[in-house]
């Protein structure tokens, strides 16, 4: 069904665009207009969604009207206009083969994108990109509206229990350094200029939520997420065509095929990221290109108006705008001052305008936040820049603006400590704006001297092709240095151990040098200590030529230690050759020299990939999933079309020529094949709308869902909420807050308050507990009701090699009811009973029969305080270590003090004993004398700790644990 619906959008999208195409297109290239329908009908759609939601009032049959009108007013135009032809046969004959081709491609690439990974869970960028448009499908608006937060922010300053609300439900960031204080969930945002209207606004940019949006409010909420795919098919038929463009039709359709395969592609195309929008905006950008810059084309009107359109749509797409309208405005600016006149480029001004305006308003509105906190550093490099956002900052951020050392709107030491009240710097100030009037005026000049233009043009004309030779050979050193030697994977020891790794034993179970060697296909990648002997050899010079004292080398921070190997990383879903024939590709096309209609697409792929393999920007670690998507909007895909290029050059007259280009691209192809076997074998998440579905139907919109705990580190536990709560809210509009204080039975006395005044406004409370609970509130008790886990399929997480497994996602909670009243403590727990954890469990697991919770080693639980002489019965295991080990466990008992106070449980001296792998008893005796403020007592178990994945790598574990914690029991 969902690659029926999908096959059904790209006619939909292509019918919209097909009478404007039908007037301004060539029609005696059939393929052409097909995608430019597209193309026109994906510009229109994604941009009326996000407009409609931007202003509150999107809906389906307002959009469904949007969109006939502007059918009927280009149909109409191109009806009554002298040029407008319909396709015909004769014109598709001569490209038959070209066309079954491309649509053999595009059927195998609609077949793989066509099950989406259900990737709806909070606390994850593609999260909150799905459920901001399910959300924008249900509400109508990207700004949504909360009514418990607006009481909470109107109430919190008179009223102590709305001031624990808003302090404890809701996410918290540094007035110094964001927009917004307070966050709703994680990446929703809530300004303090709106918090009485109760308002928040998911972070990121909102052309793809927008997406999903149209599809969900179209097909339903599963559905939803099938926006991806059409992106993901979008990409890879925009690479085909400008490849096509750029260097004939075998060039696109191999190139186009080796995205379809690539396992990076197939992943996101499947996962809700804004990554393959910006993909096929930018191949958009470069098809229309090539299509302008070539004068006789009779539809260069056409890809005039398509390149300004998508240039300016890249606005709402990802912030990594910058990397290609950067130099698409300079060329703007290029073409201006040659005073180009035609009606093409008119076409381009006048789309990138009216998208660019758009785009702009909308960064600088709803996304101001989003913007301004990515790009916190980088707008302080400059005054003009600061001075630019300034009045859109908030009041505390203008105050660091001006304070901070080094600020270049005042005169601050640099870099030493910050003044308070420095004066403005002026002079700074009036020097950038004096230079940009100079390069204004002196732009002016130029354009009124074509003379100038002419020489200069025909000065350097001569010097294009051998810079262009230039850059190959210094291009080329640096592939080979990134590839070879900045990894440092090819030491003297390994490339002297190579021969022993051919035989069968090291193949399919290396070790040592020939696991290192199996790095470059996917085999875990040990990061240097120290940069590589050429860094070090260019630092040592430069430190020399400076006069500054040479230093031995310092060993590399994790961030850059890390990055050093990143283009063996990408050489993993296209494997060592697919580099070797990137790299005879690229430098083949520079050694045949730059021109106008490739430039665009080179230098945008070339300086993305130096940024992004250079260093990883956005983690410290590499992470499959946050170091590889930096790498699909144009890096994977521009090093498709290099090595469809290099195979294509090595055609020839000679049968060994055509053997070697026909059995290059079968070997990437076939590489291309095996590697995605894993990404498709099970989509990812599959049973989360299911799991969501199944816990929303346990409570009214009315109610109140509190969430709490999930994991024994408060960092993880506080983040954890968000996983349930943000589908929940988005999808299902139930109030669902996370309980994020580490120690919220501090302030229980003014959350009992709330609590109460929900229940008198008519709500239910409830509470989603996971592991370490650690829940009291006074004058209120819990009462058990569902038990809710779930195991989720996804690929492993790996952090230093690529994942090839089926993992998991574990969500266990247990559901309880607030209820007024005090009632005393279950005399009998188990593992599922989170809401007595207090400190030191993991989510709870199922094996077989058995349901247990590993604890850290140092663990703790809360039990009804019993009678002296009573006795406490623990069922512990200790699991099965590869070592063998039988741990020793002590525990201690002690009554609990009031959970608000600072005073210490008075503990009882340890009693130990060794555990075993299996559930076996341990029994303590209460003493006498035994005291609790709140007739509570906590049992504390103490063993030694160890990590499974230090024990054996292939466990993937990097968990502290203690033991397994089954039951506990007061008998008295």
């Amino acid at each position: 069904m969902s690659i029926l619906i999908l096959a059904c959008v790209v006619a939909i999208v292509i019918a919209t665009g097909w009478p404007l195409v039908a007037r301004l297109g060539d029609a005696t290239h059939p393929l052409d207009r097909l995608y430019q329908s597209a193309l026109i009908g994906m510009l229109f759609h994604g941009g009326c969604a996000v407009m409609l939601a931007g202003i509150g009032v999107f809906s389906l049959a307002l959009h469904s009207m949007c969109a006939v009108v502007f059918v009927g007013a280009t149909g109409w135009w191109a009806w009554r206009g002298p040029g407008m032809q319909w396709p015909s046969w004769a014109l598709v004959r001569p490209m038959r083969w070209e066309t079954a081709a491309m649509g053999v491609v595009l059927l195998v690439t609609l077949l793989l994108n066509g099950t989406p990974a259900q990737v709806i869970f909070g606390g994850r960028d593609a999260g909150i990109y799905a459920n901001t448009g399910f959300a924008i499908a249900r509400t109508g608006s990207i700004v949504q509206h909360d009514a418990i937060v607006a009481d909470l922010a109107t109430r919190r300053g008179t009223d102590a229990d709305a001031a624990q609300g808003w302090s404890n439900l809701l996410g918290v960031q540094s007035a110094d350094r964001f927009m917004s204080t307070r966050m709703r969930l994680a990446g929703l945002f809530i300004s303090e200029s709106n918090a009485s209207e109760g308002a928040y606004t998911p972070q990121f940019l909102h052309l793809f939520p927008a997406w999903i949006a149209l599809f969900t409010a179209a097909f339903g909420v599963q559905m939803g997420l099938l926006a991806t795919g059409l992106a993901g098919l979008m990409g890879v038929w925009g690479l085909g065509m400008a490849g096509r463009a750029l260097f004939g039709p075998a060039v696109g359709i191999i190139a186009m095929t080796l995205l379809a395969l690539n396992g990076v592609q197939v992943w996101f195309s499947r996962y809700p990221m804004s990554e393959t929008t910006a993909q096929w905006l930018f191949f958009a950008m470069v098809y229309a290109l090539v299509r302008y810059s070539s004068p006789a084309r009779p539809d260069r009107n056409l890809a005039a108006l398509l390149l300004g359109l998508a240039g300016g749509q890249f606005l709402l797409a990802r912030l990594d705008f910058v990397f290609v309208l950067v130099p698409f405005v300079g060329w703007l600016g290029w073409q201006w001052l040659r005073n180009t006149d035609h009606a093409g480029f008119r076409w381009v001004v006048w789309g990138f305008a009216g998208t660019g305006l758009h785009g702009l308003v909308h960064l600088l509105t709803l996304s101001r936040g989003y913007f301004i906190d990515t790009f916190f550093a980088r707008l302080q490099d400059t005054a003009l820049s600061a001075l630019f956002v300034f009045p859109l900052l908030t009041p505390n951020l203008q105050r660091i603006f001006l304070i901070r050392p080094c600020s270049p709107l005042t005169y601050q030491p640099c870099p030493n400590q910050s003044i308070p009240d420095a004066p403005w710097n002026y002079p700074r100030i009036g020097f950038e704006l004096a230079c940009v009037v100079l390069v204004i005026v002196g732009a002016l000049w130029v354009r009124r001297q074509p003379d100038l233009l002419a020489r200069v043009r025909a000065f350097a004309r001569p010097w294009l092709l051998p810079l262009s030779r230039v850059g190959a050979v210094v291009i080329g050193i640096a592939v080979l240095y990134a590839y070879v030697i900045r990894p440092q994977i090819l030491t003297p020891t390994v490339v002297a151990d190579a021969f022993g790794c051919m035989t069968s034993t090291q193949r399919v179970h290396p070790t040592g040098s020939c696991l290192a060697l199996q790095g470059y296909i996917g085999a875990p990648i040990r990061p240097p200590t120290y940069a590589d002997p050429v860094a070090q050899f260019v630092a040592r010079i430069g430190a020399a030529v400076r006069g500054v004292p040479l230093s031995d080398p310092a060993p590399l921070r994790d961030l850059y230690a890390n990055s050093m190997a990143n283009l063996v990383r990408v050489g993993w879903y296209i494997s060592p050759f697919g580099i070797e024939m990137t790299f005879i590709g690229l430098v083949l096309l520079l050694w045949r020299g730059v021109n106008r209609h490739n430039w665009f697409f080179l230098g945008v792929t070339l300086v993305t990939a130096f940024v992004f393999i250079q260093l990883s920007y956005g983690t410290s670690s590499q992470t499959y999933i946050y170091i590889m998507r930096r790498y699909l909007p144009n890096i994977y895909p521009g090093f498709a079309l290099l090595s469809a290029y290099g195979a294509v050059a090595l055609w020839g007259t000679a049968w060994w020529r055509r053997l070697l280009s026909a059995g290059s691209v079968t070997v990437l192809v076939l590489f291309l094949g095996a590697t995605i076997r894993p990404v498709i074998a099970v989509p990812e998440l599959q049973g989360s709308f299911a799991l969501v579905e199944r816990i929303a139907a346990l409570s009214t919109p009315a109610d109140i869902t509190l969430v709490r705990g999930g994991s024994p580190r408060y960092v993880a536990a506080r983040d954890a909420a968000d996983t349930l709560a943000l589908p929940l809210m988005a999808i299902h509009g139930q109030n669902v807050f996370g309980l994020r204080s580490e120690r919220p039975e501090k302030y229980g006395r003014d959350l009992v308050t709330l609590f109460r005044r929900w229940k008198s406004e008519g709500r239910a409370v409830y509470a989603l507990v996971g592991a370490n609970g650690a829940l009291w509130f006074p004058g209120m008790h819990f009462v058990k009701k569902e038990y809710i886990q779930a195991r989720i399929p996804e690929f492993s997480q790996l952090l230093n090699q690529k994942p090839a497994l089926i993992d998991s996602l574990n969500i266990s909670y247990q559901r309880y009811e607030l209820v007024d009243g005090t009632a005393r403590l279950p005399a009998s727990i188990n593992a599922t009973d989170t809401s007595a954890q207090v400190r030191g469990f993991y989510p709870v697991e199922t094996i077989g029969d058995r349901t247990f919770a590993w604890v850290e080693p140092t663990s703790e639980i809360r039990l009804p305080l019993p009678r002296a002489g009573a006795r406490v019965i623990l069922r512990l295991n200790s699991g099965l270590r590869p070592d063998g080990s039988v741990p020793e466990v002590c525990v201690v008992l002690a009554g609990q003090p009031l959970p608000w106070s600072n005073t210490e449980p008075n503990w009882t001296a340890p009693i130990c004993n060794p555990i075993h792998d299996h559930d076996e008893p341990m029994l303590l005796t209460v003493p006498a004398g035994m005291t609790s403020a709140t007739d509570t007592l906590l049992v504390r178990i103490d063993t030694p700790g160890w990590v499974p994945a230090l024990a054996d790598a292939a466990l993937n574990d990097f968990r502290t644990l203690g033991v397994q914690f089954v039951s506990a029991q007061v008998r008295e």
